[in-house]
């Protein structure tokens, strides 16, 4: 269906009313993109039989409308999925700075208000994201929740880092992001850490966003390879001896040697040209309850 000359996609459901407002089932959609109940496929199942079950249910979309003669309230259960992110963007009015083969979110959240008002300063709930095959592109445009790709600025860190031109062009590419999002009203809890693994690097990411204010507190620790990256390690260091070091033991052992080494970027303030201040070098995300206090 469309609104004037903007299309909603395609929709089908069963609209069950009730006292409290409306229950609907057998929801399925394709919304530029973004699609519910159409798609088989979820991320790999928990070992724990429980978690097993809920994903199960998730896997049956559900959608409540409650009124209570003062005030609605809306809740959605369900996996949404997508091909190319970049694609869903652009569809919605927003720059492609995500590229992906496939992505799932598996969603239990609510909000106050019809599903007219859905606004995600307002969230609660719980979002399991899984995207595959992809990267990173800087594009200007991002508006809302996607400024959330900004809060990265992966090309100043990389151009801090002394990367090619080339790779800055191209994007960063990634083989998966996968984390687990706590929210109540708005303000986001990454469980345990937001997790972007690629063929050369490891991005894991720590802390809370507050999605009214489009602002974050939290961490990212930085991974890559020592041998291909000694500029970044003085650069990020400021320390000639330690750098030197790591040079002499990359060149005495090679490939002896799966040499990694990680950096640690403190993440605070609005998303908007949000810039990761070097914290320290080496640092590791081993601890959840380290980085979480690391936050406080």
């Amino acid at each position: 269906f469309r609104i004037g000359d903007v299309p909603y996609g395609s929709w089908s459901f069963t609209l069950n009313p009730n006292a409290q407002g409306a229950e609907i089932d057998d929801l399925a959609f394709d919304f530029r993109g973004l699609r519910l109940g159409l798609d088989t496929a979820v991320a790999e199942p928990d070992a724990d039989s429980e978690s097993n079950q809920e994903v199960e249910s998730l896997l049956v979309p559900h959608f409540s409308w409650r009124f209570d003669g003062v005030e609605h309230s809306s809740a959605l259960m369900g996996v949404l999925t997508a091909d190319n992110m970049a694609e869903v963007l652009t569809a919605n009015g927003y720059a492609p700075s995500l590229e992906s083969s496939s992505a799932e979110f598996i969603a239990d959240i609510s909000w106050p208000g019809s599903p007219a008002f859905f606004l995600a300063a307002n969230l609660s709930g719980d979002i399991a994201i899984h995207i595959e095959d992809g990267r990173f592109l800087q594009r200007a445009g991002a508006a809302g929740a996607l400024k959330l790709i900004s809060i990265l600025n992966f090309d100043a860190i990389m151009r801090r880092l002394r990367f090619s031109d080339d790779l800055l062009r191209s994007g960063l590419a990634y083989d998966e992001i996968t984390g687990q999002l706590k929210m109540v009203n708005g303000q986001v809890h990454i469980e345990d850490r937001l997790v972007i693994s690629g063929p050369s690097s490891l991005y894991q990411i720590t802390g809370d966003l507050n999605l009214k204010d489009e602002t974050i507190l939290g961490e990212m620790y930085l991974t890559l390879p020592v041998s291909n990256n000694i500029p970044w390690l003085g650069l990020l260091t400021a320390n000639i001896p330690l750098a030197v070091g790591a040079y002499l033991v990359d060149r005495i052992f090679g490939n002896q040697v799966n040499s990694l080494t990680s950096a640690v970027y403190t993440l605070d303030g609005r998303w908007e040209d949000l810039e990761p201040q070097f914290k320290q070098a080496f640092g590791s995300p081993d601890s959840p309850e380290r980085a979480g206090n690391a936050v406080q």
